[in-house]
């Protein structure tokens, strides 16, 4: 068949419109497979935006990732994690892989505190909607005094309107300015604390306790609803391969970035550990700061001291934190933005027993080392019947900031642990513990006290160095603690900032 003038002239245009498109195309490099590197791969991916992912490791997910247990054959995660409705964009990162419905939400904030002295107590936010619902359930904590509930609750108004100052102190020290008793102190806030914060009170920077609480519990009727994963982490960003892939995206596993070519301020060049050299438009760094400072170990590292504020500007009108600092002189940073920070460890324990004991979801658990039990016979749907049988109980234990547990060995925190257990849980009178495992995270997450939250940066922090650098990740300055969501949300909004310059 010989074409017509029209049909020769519709393809041609549209040849060349293809051409124009590809031409435009951005070229990205992502370096790091966790969450912040995954965020910010399908963000450039949905712009429209080419993006070549490189992760030194095996797997995706960072830290969050799931194992199998030699002894039992079961899949166990590096650590048990909590979500919340306000995982905005973790929870957009598993809507698209559709993962999502490994997620089981509750209807309603509902979390029951066991005491070592055998008493319980529940805060259920479910009689109304939304922050309301959250006030009344404290009100109904039997266990706190009249004079603990309402200062909680004096407190709560405050951080709702905007009324307290957090700017330069721990977590101890603002909560004893606003007249927190000592008794909700250690029974209400300090748990609230460990398991968001990961850091002791008297460390912890108080500007991030705020923030999760007008975040999470003081927000929309969905953000304090506790979210907890059915499967293993790692199968929650199994399909995102594929999905890259689908996007005409490239991912390289067990692939490092061995070197970045700088000229006149600008990456120009990649060469990664397989041979293969880049030459991306935009570098998105998803990595820890100390292998980023491996990375440009060969230039002069100049860094802003404006650029510390932009993630909260990026989120400003999605996500509104008021973050303290925002009003509050900027402190010139203590030392470059890519010095590692002190770390704080997690402890993670595996226990598994002859019965099934437990018949909660999960408690938090008060006077013990353990901070939080997870019934993951009730949580897990991905044990086989025959596992099921021969370890009919199965339990996971969380030890936040657990500096001390962490030098112990194995053998002696999984004794120390099944006695407390017994404490706490009457009816485990005759459990027989079968298996243990203890997955000791020294790096858990980065320690943010007053001195490091002052120096976490944003993500043109390296612009004078590199003006095509963009840093994500969980110790950068997202406005909240080093979390799955924290480290997604700087994915995302490395990627929106890049593209407006």
């Amino acid at each position: 068949m010989v074409p017509t003038r029209s049909s020769t002239r519709s393809k041609s245009s549209h040849e060349m419109w293809l051409m124009v498109i590809d031409c435009n195309m951005r070229e990205v490099l992502v370096i790091g497979g966790g969450w912040a590197g995954i965020a910010a791969a399908m963000e450039a991916a949905r712009n429209g935006w080419r993006v070549t992912m490189v992760e030194e490791r095996p797997y995706l997910g960072g830290r969050a990732r799931s194992f199998t247990d030699r002894m039992t054959g079961e899949e166990i995660d590096n650590g048990q994690h909590l979500m919340m409705g306000c995982y905005h964009e973790a929870m957009q990162v598993l809507r698209e892989l559709g993962t999502d419905l490994n997620i089981e939400r509750q209807s309603a904030l509902r979390v029951r505190f066991v005491d070592v002295d055998g008493g319980s107590d529940i805060l259920d936010a479910g009689l109304i909607p939304g922050a309301a619902g959250v006030a009344i359930g404290i009100l109904r904590l039997r266990r706190l005094s009249i004079r603990s509930r309402l200062g909680i609750l004096g407190l709560a108004v405050k951080l709702r309107t905007g009324r307290v100052s957090s700017a330069g102190l721990s977590c101890e020290a603002f909560l004893l300015r606003y007249g927190q008793t000592p008794q909700a102190i250690t029974r209400f806030w300090e748990p609230i604390i460990l398991a968001t914060l990961n850091a002791p009170m008297h460390e912890a920077a108080a500007d991030l306790l705020v923030a999760v609480m007008r975040l999470a519990f003081l927000g929309g009727v969905e953000d304090s609803k506790l979210y907890l994963p059915t499967s293993g982490l790692s199968t929650l960003l199994e399909p995102f391969p594929q999905w890259l892939a689908n996007h005409q995206g490239t991912l390289h596993l067990s692939t490092s970035c061995d070197s970045l070519v700088v000229e006149d301020g600008r990456i120009v060049s990649a060469v990664l550990s397989n041979g293969t050299t880049l030459t991306p438009d935009v570098v998105i760094s998803a990595i820890p700061q100390r292998a980023l400072g491996r990375l440009l170990k060969d230039y002069r590292l100049d860094y802003r001291l404006d650029d510390r504020l932009d993630y909260r500007l990026d989120y400003r009108l999605d996500y509104p934190l008021d973050y303290p600092l925002r009003d509050s002189p900027i402190p010139p940073f203590s030392h470059s933005p890519i010095l590692p920070f002190s770390h704080s460890p997690i402890i993670s324990v595996y226990l598994w027993y002859n019965s099934p004991w437990m018949t909660d979801d999960f408690v938090a658990s008060l006077g013990t080392t353990v901070q939080w039990v997870f019934n993951r016979r009730r949580l897990q749907r991905s044990a086989s019947a025959e596992t099921v049988g021969r370890y009919p109980g199965h339990v996971s234990l969380t030890i936040s900031a657990g500096s001390d547990l962490a030098q112990l060995s194995a053998e002696a925190i999984i004794d120390q642990c099944d006695r407390e257990l017994r404490a706490l849980f009457p009816e485990m009178h005759g459990a027989i513990l079968l298996h243990g495992q203890v997955i000791k995270e020294k790096a858990a997450t980065p320690l943010l006290n007053v001195e490091a939250l002052a120096d976490r940066p944003g993500h043109r922090a390296l612009h004078a160095t590199a003006n095509n650098l963009y840093l994500a990740g969980d110790w950068t300055n997202t406005g909240l603690p080093a979390t799955i969501e924290g480290a997604a949300r700087s994915g995302v909004a490395a990627v929106r900032d890049a593209g407006r310059h």
